[in-house]
């Protein structure tokens, strides 16, 4: 019931009211009256208390969300329309390729028990580049223009005087590829390649582009179209191309800014970034160094650890490795470490170490101190080693 007609009641039940005041007495008349006031003033009050009316109060709700040009606008019907068709349409998003600097581990996937350590630096850059090199290569090719004429694309990488095969797509599908695989062309088709040279084969329907930059050989683009190509899309694709190689070469020159590059843990120059990041945080973290006293490859028995740890790793030296652990999480390293360890073991693989560490305290004043303190450690834990105890 509408709220402004509620007062109209009254007036409509008091007029007869009235009329049959007429033939009573005048106390009767003056009783009368004053019971349709009081009738009249009840209504009135119930009128004030619902308040505004609901077309009035839809307005007052709103009026912060909208002001009167655009609700006039809201009814141009090209305006709606354009509404209801962009309600629920996703939202495209661009990636950068180029990593950005950070102090989280590198993405690690578990390592199978019959795998031999003194393999896991192939295998380890071998995953390394699909976690870093796959998604960049993922978007390069959805976003190729003409995308809906090429039937199938396959992306290979340059490496040890070969093109090694690295990804599929068909559809949308994606398939990683077998990188020992090489891709299927003649070695004069491979020679050309090497040398910069875009190629057509198949009456056009297949063409093979090189992924380079003046100063270094990436890989190659081979593209496969039933429709076939022209020379205008040779030139749009090779185009392409050039552009992915610079970004492909500035993301191997970020790579070897902050990682070794032989067995793909963080370099000293990253550990400096980081350890001022952890000492400016203010927050109780612990500083580790491993130091490895001895082992058959040592280079291996680092990646190995990089592979079998959840947290990022730093070079610090030729036998001296990093880390950082929240108070929280200290308790829980021997228990990775001694996992990591029984791996070796059942590999039949050597390796020693010693590890210290030191909690970061309010009264330590500098990085400097924080890193002293955890050498003095690594110190005392290498005179309570029998082994090294006796040496020195």
């Amino acid at each position: 019931m509408k709220n402004n007609q509620i007062i109209f009641f009254p007036a409509l039940l008091g007029l007869p009211t009235l009329g049959l005041f007429n033939y009573g007495s005048p106390d009767t008349i003056a009783l009368g009256v004053i019971s349709f006031t009081l009738l009249f003033l009840f209504f009135y009050t119930i009128k004030l208390m619902g308040g505004k009316p609901e077309n009035e109060q839809e307005k007052a709700e709103f009026a912060h969300l909208e002001n009167p040009e655009e609700v006039a606008m809201a009814n141009v019907p090209e305006i709606q329309t354009y509404r209801e068709t962009t309600k629920n349409k996703p939202v495209s998003v661009s990636t950068t390729p180029i990593p950005e600097p950070t102090s989280k581990p590198i993405n690690k996937t578990e390592i199978n028990t019959t795998h031999n350590p003194l393999d896991i630096q192939g295998f380890r850059r071998d995953r390394f580049k699909k976690e870093t090199l796959g998604p960049m290569v993922k978007i390069f090719l959805q976003d190729l223009p003409g995308r809906s004429k090429i039937d199938n694309i396959l992306f290979s990488v340059y490496e040890k005087e070969n093109y090694h095969e690295f990804l599929i797509q068909r559809g949308r599908l994606f398939i990683d590829c077998d990188t020992d695989a090489y891709i299927d062309a003649s070695d004069e088709t491979t020679l050309e390649l090497k040398e910069g040279k875009n190629l057509i084969e198949d009456q056009g329907r297949r063409i093979l582009l090189p992924i380079f930059t003046p100063s270094k050989n990436y890989g190659a683009l081979i593209l496969e179209s039933l429709s076939g190509f022209n020379e205008k899309d040779l030139l749009i694709y090779q185009s392409e191309c050039n552009r992915f190689a610079f970004e492909w070469e500035m993301r191997t020159e970020y790579e070897l800014a902050i990682l070794d590059p032989i067995t793909l843990v963080y370099n000293k120059s990253h550990f400096r970034t980081i350890i001022r990041e952890k000492f400016l945080s203010h927050e109780k973290i612990g500083l580790f160094f491993l130091e490895i006293t001895g082992s058959e490859d040592r280079d291996s028995f680092i990646s190995f650890l990089a592979e079998y740890l959840s947290f990022p790793l730093y070079r610090v030296e030729e036998k001296r490795l990093a880390f950082f652990l929240e108070e929280e999480e200290i308790n829980g390293l021997n228990i990775n470490l001694e996992s990591a360890i029984k791996e070796l073991d059942l590999q039949k693989f050597y390796a020693e170490f010693i590890l210290a560490y030191s909690i970061r305290r309010p009264e330590m004043y500098s990085v400097m101190d924080w890193e002293e303190d955890t050498i003095q450690q690594l110190y005392l834990a290498r005179k309570k080693s029998p082994q090294m105890a006796a040496i020195s």
